[in-house]
């Protein structure tokens, strides 16, 4: 819409004209990301928008590769006063079956196959000039497919964990940061109060010393904050990033299908990408620095460091249950350093990542497109 202020010499006052400019109704997006590890992916968005009393926005996307599916169905209405309301429809798969990668160190693998299928509603309002709240409300079927231990041969049975259920969240959130990945300026809060009640339904497999099935109802409540800040100063731009995460999330069945559950720190670019043990509990604190170094107007140098410090450790008791371990003692670190050029087609990438863990410490990635996966509906 082109407003333009006009002269009306008979009546010797001015008018206000609006001129409105048809806008294409329909949008495709193409993207993906190719990496030196098997988590590369191809990406097509559809989009189809229509502003009559209010404006309706329907969009399908996409996504598909060796470690991750997905396809995300929404359609938002934005009403004239201030609200939007946005149902959906989604399904989400990762594959965690990890060979060696070119350029990453993984002592052992892991076996971890994960279906999220989703559907629900969103309700958005502003509150004020930079926040927005969100209500939501979900309902998900979930499937765990993993292997108790370290070692897996091809004639094993993967342990069957799924869940059904319900998830309720009330989310307080502002976001000016200036890009999706790697930023270098800006601020982003969330602040999410969570719910969830839901059935656990396990099937052993032969890896696991329980031989019978078992159901069980689960409910819990979780707070969950993370801050994340830059501060310009020329071609040095400091930041931080902070989380924490309170819950009274109970035990699963076994282990593995509680911590796969559990909240999850993941501070660095390919974090999603990895089950990374010491880095989940129900409660925690972590935070860290980022250093951004402009070395040219697309290229940045990134020196990061983090801090996890659980609560409540997660370990595996003896017969394969999930047991806490408070103790103070127990903090793991991870950092990063690497080039990042800001290209027209998404960021390119090269990093030296290091982990505080036992199967994934050290490695080399090398990516071009950005890293951005669906959030899991326990997340």
């Amino acid at each position: 819409v082109y407003p333009n202020i006009l002269f009306d010499s008979a009546l010797s006052t001015y008018q206000l004209r609006i001129t409105r400019r048809p806008q294409k109704n329909f949008q495709v997006d193409f993207g993906g990301v190719i990496a030196t590890r098997n988590i590369s992916n191809i990406y097509l968005g559809l989009n189809f928008f229509n502003f009559n009393s209010q404006l309706l926005h329907i969009y399908t996307g996409f996504q598909t590769g060796n470690f991750y599916k997905s396809a995300d169905i929404r359609t938002r209405l934005d009403f004239p006063f201030q609200f939007y309301i946005e149902p959906f429809v989604a399904f989400n798969g990762w594959d965690f079956l990890q060979s060696d990668d070119l350029l990453y160190e993984v002592s052992t693998p892991t076996v971890l196959r994960r279906i999220n299928r989703k559907f629900g509603v969103n309700i958005g309002w502003p509150l004020g000039h930079q926040f927005k709240g969100i209500l939501k409300a979900e309902g998900f079927n979930n499937a765990d497919r993993y292997v108790n231990g370290e070692v897996f041969v091809s004639s094993d049975t993967l342990d069957d964990l799924g869940t059904t259920g319900i998830k309720g969240e009330l989310l307080f959130s502002t976001n000016t940061l200036n890009r999706k990945q790697y930023a270098n300026a800006g601020r982003s809060f969330n602040f999410a109060l969570q719910y969830f009640n839901l059935t656990e339904d396990f099937q052993p497999g032969n890896t696991s010393v329980e031989t019978a099935a078992v159901k069980d109802k689960h409910q819990w409540f979780r707070f969950k904050a993370t801050a994340e800040q830059y501060f310009k100063a020329g071609w040095y731009r400091p930041g931080y990033y902070a989380q924490a995460v309170f819950s009274n999330q109970p035990f699963f069945q076994n282990y593995y299908g509680t911590l796969i559950n559990a909240p999850a720190f993941n501070p660095i670019q390919d974090s999603r990408t990895l089950l990374l043990e010491n880095f989940r509990s129900f409660n925690y604190v972590a935070g860290g620095f980022r250093n951004v170094f402009r070395l040219r107007n697309r290229l940045d140098l990134r020196l990061e460091g983090d801090v996890f410090k659980p609560v409540e450790y997660l370990k595996q008791g003896l017969n394969q249950e999930a047991v806490v371990q408070e103790d103070l003692r127990n903090v793991y670190f991870a950092s990063t350093a690497g080039l990042v050029m800001h290209s027209p087609m998404g960021p390119i990438s090269l990093s030296v990542n290091y982990y505080d863990d036992k199967q994934n410490q050290l490695g080399v990635l090398l990516h071009v497109g950005f890293l951005l996966y669906n959030p899991h509906s326990l997340d």
